[in-house]
């Protein structure tokens, strides 16, 4: 598959999330807004204080009069502005994010409904409710973990340059210089020398967010389920020659694929069990996977292990504490 293709792919998930999402997007920017004004507040009660305090200290030291009263309010108004900003940040963005909760699961069903039961009869109840949880799951943080932390990000560092700018243009130049370095070089650079030294990049893409296709080649392992797989454009081969190492496709209950940039690929099996509760066991899966290839093991007995321990995870209840030990993979591994 061709970077565009992929590029493409994105946009097109990216419009269709934005027209489900259009009809509260008063709700989504203001919540964004407010907990832009929160974090500015924040900023201004930490340069207010520095300059009151400094100031006092010089003024008694130098034996002069200095106005107190102006700091002191504004150090008042930020405090304020920000317990307040930040309640109300978080009353609207949960409130957004309840109102697109439920918009989404109306629109899943009614796509969900024409497929029962032909097209869902391969799956048992438990892998079909984990999956449905996930995937909306998945699209609700959307809002919460993409939209308001980009955003906010974004704006603030317009504001706070620009405020530097009236007292600095030198000084505010150089912020932006920093802020750029921090958010856009550093990572990058952080990245190549770790894969300089050896390092491997695992990218579980959960929940499932447009991937710039450009960053696949950066990434050793990128795991998906089914769903956030489909969101990668239909064509695993594809995208496993533009990795690495592989793609990683789970199936629940039917096991897992593994997509070789090389070419091939490798079936891993599940383990059989009847599970009591799925939560936790992708996380499993991808937390074995990556000590596995840590400690120096293949991809296919690597993956063979992950199986081994999601299988696992089912058969008690909760995420970590269902989380199984290195004894008990070892047995169960015997067993695929």
């Amino acid at each position: 598959m061709k970077r565009r293709d992929l590029s493409a792919q994105s946009r097109a998930d990216l419009h269709r999330l934005w027209r489900l999402f259009r009809p509260y997007l008063g709700w989504m920017f203001g919540g964004a807004l407010l907990a832009l004004a929160a974090l500015l507040a924040n900023v201004g009660l930490l340069a207010v204080s520095g300059h009151f305090i400094a100031s006092m200290a010089l003024a008694g030291i130098a034996g002069i009069a200095f106005n107190y009263f102006t700091p002191a309010a504004l150090i008042r108004a930020f405090a304020l502005t920000r317990t307040g900003g930040r309640y109300l940040e978080r009353l609207i963005t949960h409130e957004a994010t309840f109102r697109l909760l439920a918009q989404l699961r109306v629109w899943f069903y009614e796509r969900l409904e024409p497929l029962a039961p032909a097209r869902l009869q391969d799956l048992r109840a438990t892998d079909l409710l984990s999956r449905i949880q996930a995937d909306i799951d998945t699209l609700n943080q959307l809002y919460l973990r993409l939209f308001v932390p980009v955003v906010v990000a974004a704006l603030a560092s317009v504001v706070i340059v620009a405020v530097m700018a009236v007292f600095s243009v030198p000084t505010a130049l150089g912020t932006a210089l920093l802020l750029a370095a921090a958010g856009v070089w550093l990572p990058r650079w952080l990245q190549r020398r770790g894969a300089a030294a050896g390092a491997r990049t695992v990218l579980n893409l959960a929940p499932a967010a447009p991937v710039d296709p450009e960053l696949f080649a950066a990434l050793d392992i990128l795991v998906a389920n089914e769903g956030e797989a489909a969101s990668l454009g239909g064509d695993p081969e594809g995208v496993a020659r533009q990795l690495r190492t592989a793609l990683v496709v789970t199936h629940g209950g039917a096991g897992a694929t593994a997509y070789l940039a090389a070419g091939g690929r490798l079936t891993i099996p599940a383990l059989p069990v009847a599970p009591l509760d799925t939560t936790g066991a992708g996380d499993t899966f991808v937390g074995v996977l990556t000590a596995g290839l840590d400690q120096g093991l293949d991809l296919d007995y690597a993956l063979r292990r992950a199986s081994a321990a999601a299988g696992l995870a089912c058969l008690a209840r909760g995420a970590q504490s269902a989380m199984p030990g290195a004894a008990a993979i070892e047995e169960a591994v015997r067993g695929l």
